[in-house]
């Protein structure tokens, strides 16, 4: 039988490992949301705009090429694009000339605005599911000079010269760098799907005999450092077979490819990014996790040419010899399938450490554009979070000032560097973890880190459920503080003094900066386990007694107490039952309050 105590447990530490060890570049428990407009750099982002109709599977997308600043949103159409629909947006290295597509061609547009000019050479007109051209860019580290690329087709990458310098482009000859001899590979030309050439590297979702169930990502080199024509045999291949975490009817055998859309290359083309689909396991925001969080981040590895050894599918991102960062979204969107709540359109910037991506998704209450300084996990709205501006898609980000070429190494415009930054402390705490099970009544710890002092309140939340522990009902400096033991008692007063049974999933650790709300460090979610968890009537018992007693710490020569409504007369007792304090309290409403105690650090029984 369960037997309510308000009795002091000292605490030793207690580690309850999680059943998978993530790598450590996986971002799901450590990122923040940051704000633009103190820490990010000088810069654009140019984007297409969709709006929703009444029917939830619909989109209607509206004119224009839409440009807003990194740091202030103020969105414009740029001139010249009114009676455009854009897709597969790109800004040339100087940020001088914006290209996309639109209508099965290719277009170039002066960042300032102007006339549109094709830019691609096909003829065929696109009707249904036939895309002459969807997918464009600015061929980054072209071996030929100044070029840009497009599809011709399900089965063609074209190069065509251009010079950029004048006001007017100069067009110079055209080239084939992939061509697919054999009919039974062809491009899923699908908007979200997303291709990406810099180099002698292109990335690419493609139907092919070596993935019978669907499409896959692949990885193609351009024989001769760029300057040939990659056909399907210069593909990466991994090794045929793999174990799938979850099979599904018809999922097994041979595999030769990784699920992906939101295809993109970093600038020098060694880094790869997209949406990983069935890539990895739990530690990866994919459809093997339970609830499935496909499109809910992004990974990225490193680019696999050809000629690379033939690895196991999930490596790519599990082993860190080829994984580079796995990026979950903000916990608050990990739900719905992955076009109800969808992450996608990812980009590399001309400085690598950002990536943007659009939020979408006919359940989500949330369109937005988003920039992710991925290594250190920030992710900053740069539109508004809502569904009232439309919803934007296929964005390209710029870092600097047009006619400028970015240079990591004289650029004095920063990605957001925590040690830099004066007043937040980087709170992060780093246990409990994700998927740990902490015991009632049995010895558990915290431990939190920050980069800086700092003086934080720490809460256990679920939901809208927020519980101060009265071994931890007093402030905290990481710095002296780091870890912390406490006990969760089976029963415990949230935050509008209700009574709340401490069992069950969904919890989570919030350390918040007395100073600032916003400077936060949150636990991954965690689990408490009560084996004989109180009855209603014992709830019942442990409210009346709570209104005569209650068990705290005096800590830094202070103690909180929740006074009870009404109550007139308070006495504080160490644990021998010495009186350390008695006297009157003002009558009133029941409430949180902070007493002075000139008396040593120790627990005590608060008796009314």
């Amino acid at each position: 039988m369960m037997k309510l105590s308000w009795a002091y447990f000292a605490c030793a530490a207690l580690s309850v490992s999680a059943a998978v060890t993530c790598p450590n570049y996986t971002h799901k428990d450590d990122l923040a949301i940051g704000a633009p407009a103190q820490y990010l750099p000088e810069g654009f982002a140019v984007y297409g705009l969709g709006r929703k109709t009444d029917d939830p599977l619909i989109s209607i997308d509206a004119y224009g090429l839409f440009r807003t600043s990194l740091t202030q949103y103020a969105p414009v159409i740029v001139p010249g694009s009114e009676t455009h629909v854009p897709a597969s947006v790109d800004i040339s290295e100087d940020g001088r000339w914006f290209l996309y597509t639109f209508s099965g061609h290719v277009y170039l547009l002066p960042e300032a605005g102007g006339t549109a000019v094709q830019a691609d050479t096909n003829t065929t007109v696109m009707s249904n599911y036939n895309y002459p051209a969807l997918f464009s860019g600015f061929y980054r580290l072209s071996p030929k000079g100044s070029e840009i690329w497009y599809n011709a087709g399900d089965g063609l990458i074209l190069a065509r010269q251009v010079d950029l310098s004048t006001s007017v482009p100069v067009w110079g000859s055209v080239r084939t760098i992939l061509d697919f001899t054999a009919y039974t590979w062809r491009f899923y030309l699908q908007r979200d799907i997303q291709m990406a050439v810099v180099g002698s590297h292109i990335l690419a979702g493609a139907f092919s005999p070596l993935s019978p169930v669907g499409h896959r990502t692949f990885q193609f080199t351009i024989p001769d450092n760029g300057n040939g024509t990659a056909t399907e045999a210069d593909a990466y291949q991994f090794l045929a077979t793999y174990t799938l975490p979850t099979p599904e009817a018809g999922e097994s055998g041979l595999y030769n490819g990784v699920y992906g859309c939101g295809h993109a290359l970093s600038p020098d083309g060694t880094k790869a990014i997209s949406n990983s689909g069935g890539t990895g396991n739990e530690c990866v925001p994919s459809k093997w996790t339970s609830p499935d969080t496909d499109h809910k981040g992004f990974m990225m590895s490193k680019f696999l040419e050809s000629s690379a050894p033939a690895i196991n599918l999930h490596d790519i991102i599990l082993n860190p010899d080829y994984g580079i960062s796995i990026n979950w979204v903000p916990a608050e969107y990990r739900k719905g399938v992955w076009n109800a709540w969808d992450f996608n359109n990812w980009n590399f910037s001309n400085d690598e450490r950002y990536v943007i991506g659009a939020q979408n998704g006919y359940e989500s209450d949330t369109h937005a554009l988003w920039v992710i300084d991925w290594s250190h996990s920030i992710w900053y709205p740069i539109t508004p979070r809502d569904t009232l501006h439309g919803s934007p898609t296929d964005p390209a980000m710029f870092v600097g000032k047009a006619g400028t070429i970015y240079s990591s190494a004289s650029s004095s415009a920063g990605n957001y560097d925590p040690i830099l930054d004066p007043a937040n402390p980087m709170y992060k705490v780093l246990a409990p973890k994700t998927g740990d099970v902490l015991p009632v009544l049995k010895p558990c710890s915290l431990h939190i880190t920050a980069v800086r002092p700092g003086s934080a309140t720490v809460l256990l939340v679920r939901g809208r459920q927020t519980v101060i522990l009265p071994e931890l009902n007093h402030s905290f400096n990481p710095i002296n503080d780091s870890i912390v033991t406490f006990t969760i008692p089976q029963l415990a007063v949230d935050g509008t003094g209700a009574d709340v049974v401490m069992n069950g999933s969904g919890w989570k650790v919030y350390v918040q900066d007395y100073g600032n709300k916003t400077f936060v460090g949150i636990s991954g979610e965690f689990s408490i386990y009560d084996p004989d968890p109180p009855t209603a009537l014992q709830a019942q018992a442990f409210a009346l007694h709570r209104a005569a007693f209650q068990t705290g710490v005096i800590h830094n020569g202070s103690l909180q107490v929740w006074i009870p409504e009404g109550v007139t007369h308070m006495s504080i007792l160490d644990v021998q039952g010495n009186v350390l304090w008695t006297g009157a309290v003002s009558p009133g409403a029941a409430r949180l309050q902070k007493m002075a105690l000139s008396v040593p650090a120790q627990p005590v029984l608060v008796k009314f």
